[in-house]
């Protein structure tokens, strides 16, 4: 799915942004679908916020990142598209790694949050506050 282009140029005013950064922004984008996200992910993205904030460990989102992927691997042949973006989206935040956290990762994560089915506007409301907050 394409990124409209208001999007888009929100999305490149982060292009120098920290990982951490990009890390929470995605965060935030991941919260946009908890509705259709699979059962564990409210939990899930609440251990990435401790994380973030240093009171979570990287073995400990390691551990949330492989059930998540049990919880994905159990859907394969029943999901939808949009199950599946949720899903991908709870998990791209929990990677550990800076170089998870990129400007090309920050667009991968607006497209499944697309994918799942939320508008345009309520996406660039947490750019907008993302770079309001002066998160780059």
């Amino acid at each position: 799915m394409a990124i409209p282009a208001d999007l888009d140029a929100l999305a490149q005013t982060f292009a120098a942004a920290s990982a951490s950064t990009l890390h929470r922004i995605k965060l935030e984008l991941a919260k946009l679908v908890i509705g259709q996200a699979p059962p564990s992910a409210q939990n899930q993205l609440a251990l990435a916020e401790r994380f973030l904030e240093g009171h979570a460990s990287a073995g400990a989102l390691g551990d949330a990142r492989q059930d998540a992927w049990a919880y994905i691997g159990s859907l394969a042949c029943y999901c939808s598209a949009i199950d599946s973006a949720s899903a991908q989206a709870v998990l791209s935040c929990l990677e550990s790694e800076a170089s998870a956290h990129t400007p090309l990762s920050l667009r991968e994560q607006l497209e499944r949050v697309l994918r799942s089915g939320i508008a345009p506007p309520a996406i660039a409301r947490v750019l907008e506050q993302s770079s309001a907050q002066g998160k780059t």
